[in-house]
């Protein structure tokens, strides 16, 4: 029993999506999910998401689990922390133009598709409360599909934007070859100024503005709802989680996580994706209702 008063102190989860929450392997996870979910809210538990996906991409799982409109989320990897359901940004970071340029002419002897993805600032091109705007401009020897992966419109072969404060809050990388190395992508992108580089798989390579990870942006969340770092736990599986599973002050990986993301984490879960999710709320429930001393 003493081994859950760490997770009695927790104030606010914050879970990746993909390979965390989603997919889900049956419907009633899901719901065992989100019952679990809006009960921790008696214990002044929050929840909230930390994805590379966008906002459009994140926004169906952010419904599904009911995130409420006060908490900021976390997506672009960190890059990006926004609220009310993306129609206000808290942070935002770019990647500057010249290292998107470094990037796509690195690029061109690899067998990839370059997508660099825009998160526009409501403050300058949105009226007031409208969502935040999002599109993609992408390289290729070849157009690819009319939409990508978060069901957002991408335009095909499009010369750099011409205004320096138009920049990308993250750029993906996709092998078009599954078995191309990924070692040599990630060697010609260790050159490149002002970036770092992190995967969810062998397939992607996913950049962000140098100094900007999903330990940045909870670290954002957490100043913004007044807590701690020791009442904040993080959740994933990968190695784009493997900073703010350090960064908080319990770090869970679901069950087949990758070795970065352990190596991170202090405790992993018995199942893997979804249903380690429910393990975790499950266990943060009980630690919260066995140690009520630990309340304010």
């Amino acid at each position: 029993m003493a081994s859950l008063q760490p997770f009695a102190r927790i104030r606010l989860i914050a879970a990746d999506l993909d390979g965390t929450l989603a997919p889900a392997r049956a419907s009633q996870v899901s719901s065992w999910f989100g019952t679990l979910r809006r009960s921790l809210s008696v214990y002044r538990v929050d929840f909230t998401i930390a994805t590379g996906r966008t906002l459009t991409g994140a926004r169906p799982m952010v419904d599904s689990v009911g995130v409420r409109p006060s908490i900021p989320l976390i997506v672009y990897n960190g890059s990006v922390v926004a609220l009310e359901g993306g129609r206000r940004l808290l942070r935002r970071e770019t990647i500057p133009q010249t290292s998107l340029a470094q990037v796509l002419e690195l690029m061109t002897i690899h067998p990839v598709e370059v997508a660099a993805y825009y998160c526009s600032d409501p403050s300058k091109s949105l009226e007031l409360g409208s969502p935040v705007g999002e599109y993609v401009l992408a390289w290729a020897k070849r157009p690819g599909p009319p939409t990508e992966i978060n069901g957002l419109p991408v335009t095909w072969n499009s010369p750099l934007p011409a205004a320096t404060s138009i920049c990308p809050s993250a750029v993906l990388i996709r092998s078009l070859e599954p078995d191309y190395p990924s070692s040599r992508v990630d060697e010609a992108l260790s050159t490149v100024t002002g970036i770092s580089v992190t995967r969810s798989g062998p397939t992607y390579a996913e950049i962000r503005p140098l100094g900007s990870d999903k330990a940045v942006g909870l670290s954002c969340v957490a100043a913004a709802l007044n807590l701690d770092r020791t009442e904040v736990l993080a959740l994933g599986d990968h190695d784009n989680d493997a900073e703010m599973l350090t960064w908080a002050g319990i770090g869970v990986t679901v069950a087949g996580a990758s070795q970065a993301a352990l190596a991170s984490s202090d405790y992993c879960c018995r199942h893997g994706v979804a249903e380690g999710a429910v393990e975790l709320l499950r266990l943060v429930k009980n630690a919260r209702r066995y140690f009520p001393v630990l309340e304010e």
